[in-house]
Parts: structure tokens; C-alpha cells; sequence
């Protein structure tokens, strides 16, 4: 999927948010 990119923009406010999938 394409998660990674959201993961880093998202990452800063959802630290508890981490999908594997």
C-alpha cells in the first residue's frame, strides 16, 4: 500500500496510528 508517505506526514500526529498492512 501506499501508507509509507501518509505514515510520515501523519506519523508526527498519529504515533499511535501505525498500520503494517
Amino acid at each position: 500500500m501506499n501508507w509509507k508517505p501518509i505514515i510520515l506526514l501523519l506519523g508526527k500526529k498519529t504515533t499511535h496510528y501505525t498500520p503494517i498492512s
